[in-house]
């Protein structure tokens, strides 16, 4: 999961519950072909399933589906720590250039109930109860952004969320 393509794969398909590589493509805006290789990644990893086929008119196209609702990463071997750092490294590169083409494109809203870009970073001290506070609210949060259908009228809207103890510097 370390491809932000592969992530947005996954997610386009837990927004529609299920969804073919033609769709995919058109949430994404990519062309299907980029997709395929991903897709079989996919599978294979047991992240997504092929449900069966939908007739498109010229011939079947295969659906999938994922049983993902969150990614938690729990590292218990070296190699499982080094692909969450990939995974976090790329993610958080992925965050900057979406955020930096939103505010580039001089049609993001960036104040209001109605903004659609926002960004923020801060740290403070929380003792355990807080801190178990601030994760049932990022858990609401994320809880808000499953299963979010494709309607007229809707924006897709994109969050990343990191939250990470401040290592204190050695003195």
């Amino acid at each position: 999961m370390a491809s932000p393509l592969r992530h947005g794969i996954v997610q386009a398909i837990i927004s529609r519950g299920e969804a073919s590589v033609s769709e995919i493509a058109w949430d994404l805006q990519r062309p299907a072909p980029t997709l395929y290789r991903h897709i079989d990644r996919l599978l294979e990893a047991g992240i997504l399933s092929e449900t069966g086929t939908r007739s498109t008119g010229k011939r079947d196209a295969r659906v999938f589906t994922s049983g993902q609702v969150w990614y938690r990463y729990s590292p218990r071997s070296p190699a499982r720590l080094e692909a969450l750092l990939k995974y976090v490294r790329t993610m958080g590169r992925h965050a900057l250039r979406q955020i930096a083409r939103s505010l580039e494109s001089k049609k993001a809203i960036t104040h209001g109930d109605d903004r659609d870009t926002h960004f923020y970073s801060e740290f403070g001290w929380f003792d355990d109860d807080e801190l178990a506070e601030l994760n049932r609210r990022i858990d609401r949060v994320a809880i808000m952004f499953h299963n979010k259908k494709r309607s007229e009228g809707k924006r897709l809207i994109a969050t990343t969320m990191i939250q990470s103890p401040r290592l204190a510097a050695e003195r």
